[in-house]
């Protein structure tokens, strides 16, 4: 564990492939703890958690903090397995032989020969059939695979991770997943809290998404307000860490703001985003056409209105907008038509304007 350069202690980060993983709170610090000690080791770690909380990631940091990772390079290969018919997965995790079905025109190597000597992620193993599960159990015993369509075994240096977000143990009961693989992949579990449990973990993302994101588009974002910030910790994120960080992201694409406020941040399924987003856009447009109309400037209008020239600056890209006096004076100063305002903010113009 090592404390992100760009981040002020007790933030931290681990290293993923190109990503980090971020957090302050003692689960996280925990899980940190554990990701290292489980790099250097062979053993086989089931990670748990719900979508979007990152299991992925946590599998690459144990794969990636190897300490001899830099001194020879080793495969990470991760394998989703639901969704995926049985023979499909069973040829992508084993490969096959030239003929052994339709369309099988060459011998091809399977996942678990393209990760020799690295490790494979066996995510969501919950969902793999039962079939399966008796080839992997067979893997994790004899460390050997054998081809589809091939009656000759072959020997495999991998080390296995897995990870679900499924109740095993209750598929145990149903007879929907082996008890004795599960014991096989269950030596070391790591479950990951969901991020409604550790909330406090949302400010130092949220600043590491910020970072990522001004690279990715070029951007230059400096932060994120208290007010957005509170209202990013009072939602339930029932998608994670994942959403959290599309919520950031959506953030970039809808502008390029100096800072992330309170009406920027819009959640999932929200489909006012791009009209209220670019709504406040039209808005500040209003304000300038009717400035260059009246042949004013934006001082003239902060000075009649009693704001600052900043607050003006900030009401013509959207930033804000005017509440109480500042509203009605702005409306008189420049002859605003309230009907086309209720339109271009669709709705916002009784909450907030």
């Amino acid at each position: 564990m090592f404390a992100f350069q760009n981040y002020v202690p007790p933030r931290y980060a681990i290293k993923c492939q190109g990503k980090y993983i971020v957090g302050q709170t003692p689960d996280m610090l925990i899980i940190f703890k554990y990701i290292n000690h489980l790099a250097n080791l062979p053993t086989t770690v089931l990670i748990r958690g719900e979508t979007g909380t990152g299991k992925e990631l946590v599998a690459q940091a144990v794969h990636y903090n190897k300490s001899a990772i830099n001194e020879e390079r080793t495969p990470f290969v991760a394998v989703t397995c639901s969704g995926i018919p049985q023979e499909l997965l069973e040829s992508i995790l084993f490969g096959h032989v030239r003929g052994a079905f339709t369309g099988a025109y060459a011998t091809k190597k399977g996942q678990f020969e393209y990760a020799e000597r690295g490790t494979i992620l066996l995510d969501e193993i919950g969902d793999m059939s039962p079939y399966l599960q008796a080839k992997i159990l067979r893997v994790l015993q004899e460390r050997e695979i054998v081809p589809v369509g091939s009656n000759v075994p072959r020997k495999v240096n991998v080390r296995v991770l897995s990870a679900t977000n499924t109740d095993l143990e209750n598929k145990i009961k149903s007879g929907d997943f082996r008890a004795d693989l599960f014991h096989r992949i269950n030596v070391f579990p790591v479950y990951i809290p969901p991020l409604r449990e550790r909330k406090g973990d949302i400010g130092p993302i949220c600043d590491y998404f910020i970072e990522r994101f001004n690279k990715v588009y070029d951007a230059q974002v400096d932060g994120i307000t208290e007010d957005a910030i509170k209202k990013l910790m009072d939602y339930d994120w029932t998608g994670n860490v994942r959403e959290l960080e599309n919520v950031i992201e959506r953030v970039f694409v809808h502008k390029n703001k100096r800072r992330i406020h309170f009406t920027d941040i819009f959640f999932d399924g929200n489909t006012e985003v791009p009209f209220k987003v670019f709504g406040r856009e039209l808005f500040g447009d209003y304000i300038k056409s009717r400035l260059s109309e009246m042949d004013k400037n934006q001082s003239w209008l902060a000075n009649v209105v009693g704001v600052s020239r900043e607050a003006i600056s900030q009401y013509v890209t959207g930033e804000f907008l005017p509440k109480g006096d500042s509203r009605a004076k702005l409306i008189e100063a420049l002859g605003l038509d309230h009907s086309l305002i209720r339109k271009l903010l669709n709705g916002e113009e009784k909450k907030l304007f």
